[in-house]
């Protein structure tokens, strides 16, 4: 497991140790890249970021970005696939069954969406008109801020891939078959890339070199929450994002009472509009309640640092089994036959008779995989155009406290700016969003702990384990 300390010192200048964990528990510093010749001769790359020994990376991300860079495209193994569903274009790398090629494969069983064994997902980035907004490199930025700012909400793991570019455009892009307008569009504009002629300006954020094509790998898990967290959804933009704030958890994050009448105050104003009601299915736990509560305070944090215009509606769970045994939270999630039941059937669920004895909670954990419409200038901020994070008046301490050290570091270009700046695939002014957003955020948020406004208590396990939640934070730490 990566060492980790509750908040880096960004004030004192020190040399922050960069790790990475290799599968033998060794040190090394840097990247971790390893290399795959394609079928034409050409390097592909898989890249795994350096790691920071404050961030908050568990084993099992260790082992996924291990997973996700074992994959060689071009294994008797693996099969490429065009996602021809939903809006975006991208690449599904599933698993070849016995005695199948990989050619007679992708020839037959990519037009099917189902019946697949998924490894990852190649996306790539495409914005252009008649396009859905996509840009690779948020599901990197999610993973790794995510991670450094010790969020709660689930964020997948993602790595950095690059594909021969003929072996895109002809086992993938040739294939493709997309449904509605903006997914074959993308299609239509990557074939174009790829068949026309290459130059050093040409899509810097879609093209590695002349032969490669950058993206990342990683793997979105859960199913869609229905109006309960990602509200009604009235209309796109600023009303959806209205609507978001009026959901149960949302309107609990606004109240200024205590947090169990806060709870109470935003079960009742969700109740009152029939939709949430259904979809809430009776009253939610308190335990569940302020799950979702901290769960949100991270999604606007990081849609606000990264300008995300696309997050509502694309908000997924997982159901899990919380229960404290010998003075520990402890989680297990449900059978694969019950993961895809919608709130509306809770009922159907039983407690696995291995737990049944602590009287386990059954709550969703929170999954935000969606997060491609993040990270460019051009993108609307929603989060910070319905003023979300002005009206929230509980968080997390922690949350708080690792904010205002990252606002730190970035506004003196320390170690995480060098680390954005010299690993990801942004401009000039796409890091400066960041810094300034960062810089913004911090400022509410500063703004309304010293009026007195913001609660610091967002502790779903203390709840559970019946301590006391709410915490003194100095509103200027570091």
């Amino acid at each position: 497991m990566m060492p980790s300390t509750p908040v880096f010192n960004a004030i004192s200048s020190k040399i922050l140790t960069v790790l990475f964990v290799t599968g033998l528990g060794a040190q090394a510093a840097a990247n971790d890249v390893k290399e795959f010749k394609s079928t034409t001769g050409v390097t592909e790359s898989c890249t795994t970021l350096e790691k920071f020994s404050f961030g908050d990376y568990s084993k099992r991300d260790l082992e996924k970005e291990g997973e996700f860079c074992s994959i060689d495209f071009n294994s008797s193994a693996v099969a490429l696939c065009p996602k021809n569903w939903s809006t975006s274009a991208a690449v599904m790398i599933y698993k070849l069954p016995a005695n199948i090629s990989a050619h007679d494969y992708e020839t037959t069983k990519c037009g099917s969406k189902e019946g697949h064994k998924t490894l990852a997902k190649f996306k790539m980035t495409v914005n252009e008109s008649g396009t859905s907004a996509t840009n690779s490199q948020a599901a990197l930025l999610y993973y790794h801020f995510s991670r450094i700012l010790h969020t709660s909400v689930k964020v997948p793991v993602a790595v950095k891939r690059t594909i021969d570019r003929q072996d895109l455009e002809n086992r993938v892009v040739k294939r493709s078959r997309g449904l509605g307008k903006m997914n074959p569009a993308a299609w239509s504009y990557l074939n174009k890339w790829l068949t026309g002629p290459f130059n050093e300006t040409n899509k810097p954020d879609l093209f590695e070199s002349a032969n490669e094509v950058h993206g990342v790998l990683y793997r979105d898990k859960g199913n869609r929450y229905e109006t309960e967290i990602n509200g009604v959804r009235s209309a796109w933009g600023v009303p959806q994002n209205e609507d978001f704030q009026k959901t149960a958890a949302f309107s609990a994050l606004r109240s200024s009472l205590p947090l169990l009448d806060a709870v109470k105050d935003g079960i009742r104003k969700a109740q009152a509009n029939p939709k949430l009601a259904a979809d809430l299915a009776g009253t939610p736990s308190d335990y569940q309640m302020i799950l979702w509560m901290r769960d949100l305070t991270d999604i606007t944090l990081l849609d606000f640092i990264f300008s995300q215009q696309d997050r509502v509606g694309n908000i997924d769970y997982e159901w899990e089994w919380a229960y404290v045994q010998n003075g520990e939270v402890r989680t297990l999630e449900v059978s694969d036959k019950e993961a895809d039941l919608p709130r509306k059937k809770m009922k159907n669920f039983i407690p696995p008779a291995s737990i049944a004895m602590f009287k386990p909670l059954l709550v969703q954990r929170t999954w935000i995989g969606d997060n491609d419409a993040g990270g460019k200038t051009s993108y609307v901020n929603y989060t910070k155009k319905t003023n979300m994070l002005q009206n929230i008046r509980h968080y997390n301490s922690g949350l708080y406290k690792q904010l205002m050290a990252l606002n730190l570091d970035l506004s003196s270009k320390g170690p995480i700016f060098s680390f954005v700046a010299q690993n990801f695939k942004v401009t000039p002014r796409e890091l400066q969003m960041f810094v300034t957003n960062v810089q913004e955020a911090s400022t509410i948020l500063q703004a309304n702990c010293e009026a007195g406004q913001l609660k610091f208590d967002l502790s779903p396990k203390k709840f559970l384990l019946g301590q006391s939640t709410e915490e003194v934070v100095d509103c200027k730490s570091n």
